[in-house]
């Protein structure tokens, strides 16, 4: 499990670098990050954040699946990500969310 975590972890950070995240309807604040609890499906996180996030991370390893999503905050130096492992919440992120 903490590898795939690992793989997902860089995952993330390589996609950010790359793609960057979703600056639309789905804006990331510390309230909207605060209320992504462990276990919730994608579409109760998409519902928070009041929009879809940017899929940067989709890994299978030992055949469990993993994605992660990622929101920008107002500034695009904060931002959120969401780590789902085997279709729920497993580990979230963020940096300089107000």
């Amino acid at each position: 499990m903490r590898r795939l975590v690992a793989c997902l972890v860089l995952a993330c950070v390589v996609g950010l670098a790359l793609a960057g995240c979703s600056q639309g309807a789905g804006v990331a604040t510390l309230s909207k990050f605060n209320q992504v609890k462990n276990g919730m499906k994608l579409d109760a996180v998409v519902k928070i954040m009041g929009g879809g996030g940017k899929k940067i991370g989709d890994a299978t390893v030992s055949g469990v699946h993993g994605l992660t999503y990622g929101w920008y905050g107002a500034d695009p130096t904060t931002f959120m990500t969401v780590f789902f492992i085997r279709g729920a919440v497993n580990m979230k992120a963020q940096q300089g969310l107000k």
